[in-house]
């Protein structure tokens, strides 16, 4: 059995009562038995062989289920608040790279003020964008589907 299979049964094995209440308890010590015994597979042996190690990361994989698995959360696509990747904007990222190589090549003063001028105009489209997001309020949809990822029943 895959470590995917294993704690999504253990997990589901913990649900209860009409809501499909959690039993968080009953599944994080079901997940750390299994890594403990090598029924749940996972690859670091310190957390197969430390019971606080094993407890730390059954209470996080089954935090991660509970937000991330369909069959688990409601059939909610998970869609992380803060994705990884790259932190910046690409064109104003470029912007800067030209202002800098027009210095470097000692171009002309209005042509690397114009080229700063676009960036600064880039920063303010982005300090907006950003205003917009922080101002925007939930809808109770949106607030109950929050609730739900963090399995609280309503």
């Amino acid at each position: 059995m895959s470590q995917k299979e294993f704690v999504k049964a253990s997990i589901l094995a913990n649900m209860t009562g009409e809501g499909g209440q959690l039993n968080f308890t009953a599944a994080v010590t079901a997940i750390v038995t299994g890594l403990m015994s090598g029924d749940c597979p996972h690859g670091n042996p310190e957390v197969r062989a430390d019971e606080k190690k094993a407890t730390s990361y059954a209470k996080a994989v089954v935090n991660n289920y509970l937000k991330k698995d369909k069959d688990l959360n409601g059939g909610i696509k998970y869609a992380p608040e803060n994705p990884r990747g790259p932190r910046g904007d690409s064109k104003l990222k470029e912007l800067n790279k030209v202002i800098d190589d027009l210095v470097l090549i000692g171009a002309d003063a209005q042509m690397i003020e114009a080229v700063a001028a676009a960036a600064d105009a880039r920063r303010i489209e982005i300090e907006a964008a950003k205003g917009t997001k922080a101002a925007s309020t939930k809808t109770l949809d949106e607030i109950k589907a929050d609730l739900v990822k963090l399995g609280v029943a309503i």
